[in-house]
């Protein structure tokens, strides 16, 4: 294995589902740290130096707790996009949710330049700028293998 020089400690406080999207992101992304030695976690009151989040996944006051907890971390903020813009029910709610915790970030990444434009300008939830990083797709989850229904069907 390929060990790379992070020292650095990372905390993605999520469950792998099988859902696409931000668990695709975050799946992957957790096999590339463990294949390269860089030490992570999925508890948020373990100790680390980043606090990896997505969107309005985590609420505001966990992120609270957690720089109570670790000071010096750092927050990093993943954006998939506007609720609204993507007819999430009440999604001004999620949005305002994830404005809060856009606030309590340190650094914003977004999925998409679409998502980035949703969240900035079209919807103004997220007023920083960031980079993007594009999601994989999971193969397993999404192939072409499904027999394709004909038209009337």
């Amino acid at each position: 294995m390929d060990q790379t020089e992070f020292p650095y400690k990372i905390c993605i406080p999520y469950q792998d589902h099988a859902r696409g999207g931000m668990y695709t992101f975050f799946n992957y992304f957790t096999q590339y740290l463990t294949r390269h030695g860089i030490a992570h976690t999925r508890k948020i009151v373990a100790s680390y130096d980043f606090l990896l989040v997505n969107s309005f996944m985590t609420k505001p006051g966990k992120i609270w707790f957690a720089k109570k907890l670790f000071p010096r971390a750092r927050i990093v903020q993943r954006v998939d996009g506007a609720a609204q813009d993507y007819g999430r029910s009440n999604g001004e709610m999620w949005d305002s949710l994830q404005g809060r915790v856009s606030r309590l970030a340190d650094l914003t990444i977004y999925q998409s330049n679409y998502g980035k434009y949703a969240t900035n300008q079209k919807f103004p939830v997220i007023n920083s700028d960031g980079p993007v990083i594009y999601n994989a797709v999971d193969t397993e989850l999404f192939n072409g293998s499904a027999r394709q229904a004909e038209p009337g069907e």
